[in-house]
């Protein structure tokens, strides 16, 4: 295997900075193991971690496309459908995934790669400092498939009044 990192070639921005950080950790994990080419055109695979919107590769090149995507609804927009039958490959982080992607194409040509765990975590148990409010922070993007709309509502309707307790919403772009 020759393989070519086309996530470089595509230029993310908005909701899809979680898959350029997921990215750039994967490439550097795997070219510690495995010599990544530097001409797309000595490639016979290539990888492109990506939001389906953005995959949109060159037909003309002949080396395997392997797209590592995914999808939270139960069914898949028909924008990403069109851009992901480009793909010969495809890489999911779940089997919930991999049982989406399989409603529309081939299964045997989904396979999937677990988000690993950092195995030198050590949970210590917090002291929280008196006379101060406790802190939730929820973090992801300001759109409805990430759900900040049912966080703000269930906070109100459980945490309403309460002055021991805060919410701190961080979103990488602007709700519709």
């Amino acid at each position: 295997m020759r393989l070519f990192w086309g996530s470089d070639l595509v230029s993310r921005t908005g909701n899809a900075y979680g898959y350029a950080v997921h990215n750039s950790a994967l490439r550097e994990y795997v070219s510690r193991v495995i010599y990544l080419e530097d001409n797309i055109e000595d490639a016979t695979d290539i990888i492109y971690i990506l939001s389906p919107e953005y995959f949109n590769p060159d037909k003309n090149i002949k080396a395997r496309k392997w797209l590592f995507t995914m999808f939270e609804g139960s069914t898949i927009p028909d924008l990403y459908f069109q851009r992901m039958k480009g793909a010969d490959f495809f890489l999911a982080p779940s089997t919930w995934v991999k049982e989406l992607f399989g409603k529309y194409f081939d299964r045997d040509k989904i396979f999937v790669v677990n988000h690993g765990v950092e195995n030198t975590f050590k949970y210590r148990r917090r002291k929280f400092p008196k006379g101060k409010p406790f802190r939730y922070l929820y973090v992801g993007a300001a759109n409805p498939r990430k759900g900040y709309e049912e966080v703000i509502t269930a906070w109100a309707a459980a945490f309403r009044g309460r002055d021991d307790l805060e919410l701190y919403i961080k979103t990488t772009g602007l709700a519709d």
